[in-house]
C-alpha cells in the first residue's frame, strides 16, 4: 500500500512560490522520496536530501508538536493518523498566484495551523482566541456527544477577529476545501452595538460568530448553579462571604475597563458624559443582581480565585474535568445551545 501525504509550505524558504510536497513511502518499504520536518518549516531552509525511515514518519505525524514564534503558545497535534484510503484519492495543488501568496505571507505568516490542517477532511474549522478555548469547547461537546471531525486555529485574541476571515480564504484557495466555519470570541465588555458589527462583518464572509454569555468563557464555571454543586452545606457560608468580597474587589476595575471599551468602541459622536450616563447603570443593574452577576466579572482572575478557596477548603485541586461535568449537570439550557451553535448542530 502506497500513502501519499501532501504538505504546503508558506514561507521565505519557498522562493517566494507556493510549494507542493508529495511524501509517498511503501507500508514495508523506507522512504523513497526527499521529505522535510514540520518543525523546519520556521527555523531553517527545507533539507531535501534527507529521508527519514517509514517508522520515524509514523511516529512524527501522530505526535507532531509546534510552538508559535510569536506567542510562544505550543500546540500539540495527537491526531495525525495514518489512513491510507484517505489519502490516496487527494490531488496535489499548487499555485503560482504570486499576488495571493504574498497576501497570505503577509496575513497569516507560516502558520502551522493551515499546514496541519490538509491531514484530514474536516466538517468545522472553529477559531478561538486561544487553544485553551477550544479545550473548553471541545470538552464541553464531548459531554453532549456532540461529534464531528474538527480543526481549531486559535487566532490570538479579540482584536485579531479579521484572521479568521484571511485563514478562510487561504484555506479554500490552497487546501481547496469549503468546511463550515466558527469563531467563538469572548464578548467582554465590548458594547452590543460593536459586537453586532464584528458578527455582521464575519457573516458577510460565511463565518458564523459565537459570542460568550458572560466577559469570557470561563464565566460559565462561575454561574450559581456550578457554584451550588461544587460546595457543601458546611463550606457555602464561608464561600458566599469569600465570593461578596471577591465582586466587592473587583467591582472597580471591571466598571473602568467597561466604560473604557464603551467610549472606545461607540459612535464617536458620542461624548464621554453620554456614554457615562447611559451605560453606567446597566453595568451597575447587572453586577448588583446576585443571579447574573458572575457573567459580568473577570472569568478569568474569578476562576483562578475560586480554584485557590476550593483547594485551601477541601485540599484538592478544582480541575477542568469536574468543571465541565458540574457545569453540564447543573442542566443550564443556554449551556447547550451555546456549543450547538458552535459546532452547527439545528
Amino acid at each position: 500500500m502506497v500513502i501519499k501525504f501532501f504538505r504546503y509550505l508558506v514561507d521565505e524558504y519557498s522562493s517566494n512560490k507556493f510549494v507542493s510536497e508529495l511524501m509517498i513511502f511503501d507500508k514495508d518499504k523506507e522512504m523513497s522520496e526527499p521529505y522535510s520536518r514540520i518543525e523546519q518549516i520556521q527555523t531553517q531552509p527545507v533539507d531535501w536530501t534527507y529521508i527519514p525511515t517509514k517508522s520515524e514518519v509514523e511516529q512524527y505525524y501522530l505526535s507532531a508538536t509546534y510552538q508559535d514564534s510569536l506567542s510562544r503558545e505550543s500546540y500539540y497535534y495527537p491526531a495525525f493518523e495514518i489512513k491510507p484510503d484517505q489519502y490516496l484519492d487527494h490531488k496535489i495543488k499548487s499555485t503560482d498566484d504570486r499576488a495571493f501568496l504574498e497576501l497570505v505571507r503577509k496575513r497569516v505568516g507560516s502558520n502551522f495551523n493551515l499546514i496541519a490542517s490538509q491531514f484530514q477532511d474536516f466538517d468545522i474549522i472553529i477559531f478561538t482566541e486561544g487553544s485553551n478555548d477550544f479545550a473548553i469547547v471541545k470538552d464541553l461537546a464531548d459531554k453532549y456527544q456532540i461529534h464531528g471531525a474538527v480543526f481549531n486555529i486559535p487566532i490570538h485574541g479579540f482584536s485579531e477577529y479579521q484572521k479568521a476571515i484571511y485563514f478562510k480564504d487561504a484555506y479554500e484557495q490552497l487546501i481547496g476545501k469549503h468546511p463550515k466555519y466558527t469563531l467563538v470570541l469572548d464578548r467582554d465588555y465590548y458594547p452590543e452595538e460593536y459586537l453586532r458589527e464584528v458578527m455582521k462583518k464575519l457573516h458577510k464572509n460565511g463565518i458564523r460568530t459565537v459570542f460568550t454569555p458572560g466577559k469570557e468563557l470561563e464565566n460559565l464555571f462561575l454561574s450559581q448553579k456550578v457554584i451550588d454543586n461544587l460546595f457543601t452545606d458546611e463550606s457555602r457560608e464561608r464561600f458566599s462571604n469569600f465570593w461578596d468580597d471577591l465582586f466587592e474587589s473587583e467591582h472597580l476595575e471591571c466598571y473602568a475597563t467597561y466604560m473604557k471599551l464603551h467610549n472606545e468602541f461607540l459612535d464617536p459622536k458620542l461624548d464621554n458624559k453620554s456614554v457615562t450616563t447611559k451605560y453606567t447603570p446597566l453595568f451597575e443593574k447587572k453586577w448588583n443582581k446576585k443571579s447574573i452577576r458572575f457573567q459580568m466579572i473577570s472569568g478569568k482572575r474569578a476562576l483562578h480565585k475560586l480554584r485557590k478557596f476550593y483547594r485551601n477548603e477541601f485540599n484538592k485541586n478544582l480541575s477542568q474535568k469536574m468543571l465541565i461535568k458540574t457545569l453540564v449537570d447543573s442542566n443550564e439550557g443556554y449551556i447547550r445551545r451555546f456549543v450547538n451553535k458552535i459546532y452547527h448542530v439545528k
